[in-house]
Order: C-alpha cells, then sequence, then structure tokens
C-alpha cells in the first residue's frame, strides 16, 4: 500500500523513492485513491481481545467468537448492502468502525457486563496513548 496526501488535485506520496519502484510494479495495472479512515490502533485491538474479551472468557466460561458476534449484533447496525435491486442486510462488523466508534462500542460492553457484576480493567494511557485519553 502506498500512503500520501493529495494536495491541489495531485497524489503525493509519503516516501518518493520507495514508491516510484512500487509505481512501476502498477503499471498498466488499475488502481484507486480511498480517503485513510481514523481506524482503532492495534494496541486497542489488543485491549479489546485481551482485556475486555478474554476477562469475560475468564468469567463466564463463553468461547471468544460467540461473545464477539453477540456484542456485535447487540451494539453495532447492521451493513445494509443493495445488489442488483435487492436490499441485504449483513452482520456487523468492528473493522470499519474509526477511533471514536469503536471506544463507544467497546464502553458499551464494558457497561453492559459490570451489570452482571464483571469488572474490566480501564486501558493504561501510557500503554493506548491513540485510543483514550484519561
Amino acid at each position: 500500500m502506498i500512503f500520501g496526501t493529495v494536495e491541489k488535485g495531485i497524489f503525493i506520496p509519503e516516501q518518493s523513492a520507495y514508491t516510484l519502484i512500487e509505481f512501476e510494479k502498477l503499471e498498466g495495472k488499475e488502481c484507486g485513491l480511498d480517503e485513510l479512515k481514523d481506524t482503532r490502533s492495534l494496541k486497542a485491538n489488543s485491549y479489546y481481545w485481551v482485556a475486555i474479551i478474554k476477562t469475560i472468557m475468564d468469567k463466564t466460561g463463553d468461547d471468544k467468537m460467540p461473545l464477539h458476534k453477540m456484542f456485535k449484533k447487540r451494539f453495532l447496525p447492521p451493513i445494509t448492502f443493495t445488489w442488483k435491486g435487492v436490499e441485504y442486510t449483513l452482520e456487523p462488523t468492528t473493522r470499519i468502525l474509526s477511533r471514536d466508534e469503536f471506544y463507544e462500542y467497546t464502553t458499551q460492553i464494558i457497561a453492559d457486563v459490570a451489570v452482571i457484576g464483571i469488572s474490566i480493567p480501564p486501558p493504561i494511557k501510557k500503554d493506548l496513548p491513540d485510543y483514550i485519553t484519561l
């Protein structure tokens, strides 16, 4: 993947020398640009799976994937998709959530399990600086 910015309608790659080599590999291929979304960090993802999901697993005995799917269904809207005039409803996903949306999602889970006595350890600011401000 090649990262950069568009200024006055011109794509400017972050690493010009490296990118020229990469562009040569793309000769004759169709390419597109997409806006980079402010997605969660790997640390935030780890916090979700280790601090939240694993803590719940340890307290309930449930497996991680059913818990993950259940929380997505409870707290995220379904994705609607129209193809050939037919509308489909797809399973919600955490992959497309922005950083703020992911924070809200995890906050809902933490509040939900607190009702049944499960306490989730908060993120540590020094470990997750781009995830939450304490």
